[in-house]
């Protein structure tokens, strides 16, 4: 509970930091909550204290923000979308070693917001478990799901408020996992058809008998979006 609060005031002060934040032209790189970000595609920055903003973004979702990190564990931000008329898109991938080791995707239809994601692992794409949570309860799940199957958010217009997206290696096992927080709950539909609601999402690798994966940390988070956008309470370990 406290957490959401905290999320939603992030969200209600953006828009006032926005008036302080010095604009950076395409193709510069800027330093935000002591990491540097350097624009992907045609996007611009502009950072102040606590608030980054992407801007210029294009419909296609190729345009955004690279974030370069020192063998972090763990990652999260705040994502507030920018009004348009095109539909929401966002993508984010981690990468170790250089190369993409994972990617969580949203991407808006006419029957609802597609949230689905990828893990690489060390032979290639391969299943998840998708955990649903409620005020911190467990409520809903799928096992195995793989890169043809996604988690459907029937009310995804109010993925336009306000995101925190995380991504963190759990040491136990090797696993990354994608979560996404929302401040209120939404309509969620497992791939199975099952109906639940819930305020946090847990795309969670599945890792195979041999153990982990050769990675236990990552260097880079892209986030490439078909809206512009503004980034609030970035942290990384």
């Amino acid at each position: 509970m406290m957490r959401h609060l905290q999320l939603a005031c992030l969200a209600a002060c953006a828009a006032a930091l926005l008036l302080t934040a010095s604009p950076a032209a395409a193709g510069d790189c800027v330093v935000f909550s002591n990491l540097k970000h350097c624009p992907l595609g045609n996007a611009g920055l502009a950072v102040s204290e606590e608030t980054l903003q992407v801007s210029g973004v294009g419909a296609e979702g190729k345009d955004g923000v690279a974030v370069t990190l020192s063998d972090a564990r763990v990652w999260g931000a705040g994502v507030q979308l920018s009004d348009s008329d095109s539909n929401p898109r966002v993508i984010l991938g981690a990468s170790a070693g250089g190369e993409e080791i994972s990617r969580a995707e949203l991407v808006a239809t006419d029957d609802g917001a597609h949230l689905s994601a990828t893990f690489t692992g060390s032979d290639g794409p391969g299943t998840y478990s998708i955990l649903v949570y409620r005020e911190g309860r467990l409520v809903g799940s799928h096992g195995g799901a793989d890169t043809g199957l996604f988690l459907n958010i029937d009310d995804w217009m109010e993925l336009l408020d306000f995101i925190y997206w995380h991504f963190y290696n759990r040491m136990a096992d090797g696993a990354c996992v994608w979560t996404v927080d929302f401040p209120q709950p939404l309509s969620l539909v497992l791939p199975d058809g099952t109906p639940v609601k819930g305020d946090e999402i847990h795309l969670v690798e599945e890792v195979g008998k041999g153990g982990h994966y050769p990675y236990v940390a990552f260097d880079g988070i892209t986030l490439r979006s078909s809206r512009d956008l503004q980034i609030t309470g970035e942290e990384a370990q």
